[in-house]
């Protein structure tokens, strides 16, 4: 007993903190550059290694509907959990689409994001991309000649980044409410935040951007292409604008039957009503009403 209290007490043991949570420092900071990040936080941490393999895989998994090729695409060769770690490790994913000899797509090729520049447009919105590898730099412009995307930039949330272009997208989006549906030239001054529905014959920067929805904030515009049965408000007339056979269709309201405080006041056409003919006794002006109203009920489609 006495041996047991008399000893001296164990040296203090310090909390083990990895060099990627010790700060910015010069000594014992974070690892600089993307592949000496790479080795630290993912090649030598097992913590790191096994958190990214979990969420990249559970990325990976995930179900997707829509067409079968293009789904084909997504999900070859593992894309969508390779796209979710670069994402995990550098905040930025880039897939490039490899079109076939018929000009099809083929391919979706996930690119080494830290060797990836963006280059931007004179709008300030990304206009292409240069691409480092084996001593050479290849340059892939966002869209080709047709106006088709070729390379996918996904990147992480980064509250900082006032020109986060997905999120931009996002609110363009939940709130479409547009300014104007028949302008054809891109306002002059237009208020950042604002939306417009580019009319046929879209000229400057809304050419080739026909019945698109355009969204003016920092940087610039961005542009989003309406899918069937897309519903907008047009703020000047209060009325909605619906994509229907790949056209808008401004103020027509679709329903089985009207209901106000639960009584049906208008529902489907009802058969037709002959005008009023024959008898031994005719008033005209009486006839002369009744067909008068007849012929409103057949302009207001309620009868044939």
């Amino acid at each position: 007993m006495r041996g047991w209290f008399g000893r001296k007490s164990a040296p203090e043991r310090q909390a083990f903190v990895p060099a990627w949570l010790q700060g910015e420092g010069e000594q014992g900071g974070f690892a600089r550059g993307y592949q000496a990040q790479l080795d630290e936080v993912y090649r030598r941490n097992p913590v790191g290694l096994r958190a990214v393999r979990l969420v990249a895989g559970l990325a990976g998994g995930l179900p997707l509907v829509g067409d079968e090729k293009a789904v084909a695409l997504v999900k070859a060769d593992g894309l969508l959990e390779r796209a979710a770690a670069s994402l995990l490790l550098h905040g930025n994913a880039f897939a490039r689409l490899v079109t076939d000899s018929h000009d099809r797509p083929a391919e979706l090729h996930l690119m080494r994001p830290e060797r990836v520049s963006v280059v931007s447009g004179a709008d300030g919105w990304p206009a292409a991309y240069l691409y480092r590898g084996g001593g050479q730099v290849v340059r892939v412009a966002k869209e080709d000649a047709l106006g088709r995307r070729q390379v996918a930039h996904l990147k992480a949330l980064d509250p900082s980044d006032d020109q986060n272009e997905a999120l931009q997208r996002v609110d363009l989006l939940l709130c479409p409410v547009i300014e104007n549906m028949t302008l054809t030239d891109p306002p002059a001054s237009p208020a950042p935040g604002t939306c417009y529905l580019v009319a046929s014959g879209a000229t400057g920067a809304w050419a080739g951007k026909d019945g698109m929805l355009a969204g003016h904030g920092d940087g610039g515009w961005r542009f989003i292409a309406p899918i069937e049965g897309a519903r907008v408000l047009d703020r000047s007339s209060g009325q909605m604008v619906v994509r229907r056979g790949g056209l808008w269709e401004f103020g027509i309201v679709r329903a089985q039957q009207l209901q106000i405080e639960g009584m049906t006041l208008v529902r489907e056409r009802q058969p037709a009503i002959a005008d009023p003919a024959g008898g031994s006794v005719i008033d005209s002006q009486c006839r002369s009403s009744v067909s008068a109203i007849l012929s409103m009920l057949r302009a207001h489609g309620l009868i044939d």
